[in-house]
C-alpha cells in the first residue's frame, strides 16, 4: 500500500460519507416506522397505558442506540 493521492482520498471520503448518510437514513426510517406502529397500536388496539409507556421507552432506547451507532460510525471514519 503506497501513499494515496488527493483524488483517491477524496473518493474514499465521499464513499464513507455516502455510507454514513445511508446508515442515518435507515435509522431515521426505522424510528419513523416504530413511532408509526405505536400510533396505530394506540388507535386500533385496546392497550394499557403502562404497556404504551413501555413501548415508548423501548422506542427511545432504540433511538439512542441508533444515535450511538451513528456517532461510532462517524468517529471510526
Amino acid at each position: 500500500m503506497g501513499i494515496k493521492t488527493d483524488k483517491e482520498l477524496e473518493k474514499e471520503i465521499a464513499s464513507k460519507e455516502q455510507e454514513i448518510k445511508i446508515y442515518i437514513k435507515n435509522c431515521e426510517k426505522a424510528i419513523f416506522d416504530l413511532n408509526e406502529g405505536l400510533t396505530i397500536l394506540k388507535r386500533k388496539v385496546k392497550i394499557s397505558k403502562g404497556r404504551i409507556a413501555e413501548l415508548e421507552e423501548a422506542i427511545e432506547k432504540t433511538k439512542k442506540e441508533m444515535e450511538n451507532g451513528i456517532k461510532r460510525k462517524c468517529s471510526k471514519n
